[in-house]
This record gives C-alpha cells, structure tokens and sequence, in this order.
C-alpha cells in the first residue's frame, strides 16, 4: 500500500501536468451540472467521475503511452491521479 501511495503521488499528481486541468473540469463540472441542469449533487458528481473515467479510457486511443508516460504503469497512475483529482474537487462542490 506504501508503495501504490508513493508512486499515486509521483505520478498521479506531482509528475502529472494536467491534474490541474483535471481537478478544475471536475468542480466547474460539478457545479454547471447542478445550477444550469438541475442535476442533484449525487447525479452531478456520478457523471464527472464517469466523464474523468471515460476521458482517460479514451486517451489509451489517442495517445501513444508508451511513448508519452514511458509504460502503462505510469499511464495507470497518472490516470487514477486526474480520475481521483476531479472527484475529490467534484465533491467539494456537491457538498
């Protein structure tokens, strides 16, 4: 667990340059879902981590990891990093 800790940190938010972006899509989501769409915050929150989740799926396509993270290990935890980023902001706003 130590080990999965350190590296979610190494490579899912300190050697991740768009976390960032991440972790702002995921509250301005959030909070756009609720006030222009009327979404409850439960509803609003499921669809930013489906929509992170899906987005990181989707750059496996169009990407080419290994080139760009260097392996799918390093891929893997910068994607639970950006997932795990607009969650936790995504959050923040609902509640």
């Amino acid at each position: 667990m130590k080990k999965f800790l350190i590296n979610l940190l190494k490579h899912g938010f300190c050697g991740n340059t768009w976390v960032w972006f991440h972790i702002l899509a995921g509250g301005a989501g959030a909070k756009v879902l609720m006030t222009l769409f009327r979404f409850k915050p439960i509803h609003a929150f499921l669809i930013v981590l489906g929509c992170a989740a899906i987005w990181e799926i989707c750059e496996v396509g169009i990407d080419n990891v290994k080139k760009v993270y260097g392996s799918l290990t390093v891929w893997a935890y910068d994607s639970f990093g950006d997932i795990l980023g607009a969650a936790i902001a995504a959050a923040i706003v609902v509640l």
